[in-house]
Parts: structure tokens; sequence; C-alpha cells
């Protein structure tokens, strides 16, 4: 079952953007909520704030947008104001140059590592999970990739 079917997606979509506009970076990069659905968050950036001297989607911003995509949707999967989600390591894949506004959708974990994620919390207060964001754009939805390792902290 999944906790946030509570909230609706428009509620969601507002507490996260609330969220996120407490954090400079994602101010910098003018981040937002495209699309939540229960299992599937999208946020965007426009080009003009994530582009480097070369015309091209700046690596960083890529890295930001994909770090912040699993960030949210561990934070509105779990709907849980008593969590602390913080990213632990990252891997960053570039594929191909991106320029035009940026998309980064989160890709859900599969039913086991969800199971287990969610044990682990009950049991220790604590786990991790490895979450898989795509980012792109309109014309290269694949142009890059981001693997995190977060860890879930249950505050006392």
């Amino acid at each position: 079952m999944n906790v946030n079917a509570k909230r609706s997606s428009a509620d969601a979509i507002r507490s996260l953007e609330q969220v996120l506009t407490e954090i400079p970076l994602a101010n910098a990069l003018q981040i937002r909520v495209e699309c939540w659905d229960q299992d599937r968050l999208v946020l965007s950036s426009p080009y003009g704030t994530s582009r480097n001297h070369h015309g091209k989607a700046f690596g960083g911003a890529i890295e930001c947008l994909g770090t912040l995509a699993c960030w949210g949707w561990l934070w509105l999967s779990l709907d849980d104001p008593g969590l602390d989600i913080v990213i632990q390591t990252a891997t960053s894949q570039f594929f191909s140059p991106l320029t035009g506004d940026l998309l980064a959708q989160a890709e859900p974990p599969d039913p086991a590592s969800r199971a287990h994620y969610q044990a682990m919390l009950a049991r220790h207060s604590r786990a991790r999970i490895d979450l898989r964001a795509t980012i792109g754009n309109a014309e290269n939805p694949k142009g890059a990739s981001l693997l995190g390792r977060y860890v879930i902290i249950r505050e006392h």
C-alpha cells in the first residue's frame, strides 16, 4: 500500500514544491514538479538556469536535478515528516549533451527493494535504498542517468 494515497497529487505537488523552495540550489535552478502520480515523479529545470558556457546543460545541474528527483520520490512516497532523507553516494553517467529545458524522472524501486527498505526502517529506524533517475529533455529523453544511494532515518 502506498502511504501517500491519503493525499491528493495536487496537494503532494504543492508540498514538495514548498520544500524545494527551502533548498537554495533548487531555487537557483528553478526546479519545478511536473508530474507525480503515486509512483512516478518528474522534475524540470529551465535551460537558462542550467546551461554552461558551451551552451549545453551543466553536469552539476543535471546531477542536482537527478538527485532531487529521487529524493523527492522518497519524500512523497514515505509522506512522513519524522523522517530524514539524505543522499549517501551517487554516480552519474552522461550519454549525450543536453540543450533545452531539463526533465528528470525518478524510477521507483522494484517491489522487493521497496519491501526491504520499509522493513529495515520499521525494524531499525533507518534504511538505505538505491534509486535511479533518468535526465533528459524533449528531444533527448535519456541524455544522462544518476544512481543514488539514499539513507532514510527516523528522527526520535
